[in-house]
């Protein structure tokens, strides 16, 4: 029998909506990249979401009550709501326990900036056990590190995917564009012959 589903790679798979997620209550690295998603949403209610990557979509505003608190990753990537203004000082501001966002770690000064206390080296050790001891609990390795490195790998691997897919479109229109002059060539030299013998 299989147990709860803590992973879920829908990658390029053109979804257009995110849905029927909220009975997935262990679920704790989720990849969206690629799709047509033009909105984020029933995704707060899954408390133990802590990798989200909706890069290369179609959301254009963002709306971050809709994310669970409990995020230390997300990527958003590739969407033209990370043009927004003040973007990334809200959504640090809003989503406290992030440790990155679009590939990019989330320094102390932007902490700072945002109003989030940032704590003392012998604080950050105790926060760093705490951490280690949350996602132990949820079956990962504890380890912040590994958890940035796993991302990292998920979102690269995205990217090359997409990368090939890119390639394969562009070579299927060429070869279309070649079969298109070709027919043409081929239908003008018709007509020249046609009238040619028209002519004669």
């Amino acid at each position: 029998m299989l147990g709860p589903v803590s992973n879920l790679y829908l990658q390029q798979n053109m979804i257009q909506r995110i849905e029927n997620l909220e009975s997935l209550c262990h679920l704790r690295f989720l990849v969206l990249s690629g799709n047509k998603i033009e909105k984020v949403e029933n995704l707060h209610s899954i408390k133990s979401l802590m990798f989200l990557d909706l890069s290369e979509n179609l959301i254009v505003h963002l709306d971050i009550d809709e994310l669970p608190p409990s995020l230390i990753i997300l990527n958003m990537s590739g969407n033209e709501c990370t043009k927004e203004n003040n973007y990334r000082p809200n959504t640090i501001k809003s989503l406290r326990n992030l440790k990155q966002l679009d590939n990019v770690e989330i320094s102390k000064q932007e902490k700072q900036d945002v109003g989030i206390e940032v704590s003392s080296s012998d604080e950050e050790e105790t926060e760093d056990e705490e951490l280690q001891v949350y996602v132990g609990n949820l079956q990962l390795s504890g380890d912040s590190n590994d958890l940035f490195q796993t991302s990292t790998e998920i979102i690269q691997r995205s990217k090359e995917r997409m990368k090939g897919y890119n390639i394969q479109h562009d070579a299927v229109l060429d070869e279309l564009e070649t079969f298109r002059s070709q027919s043409e060539l081929g239908m003008n030299t018709t007509r020249a012959a046609g009238a040619n013998s028209a002519y004669y």
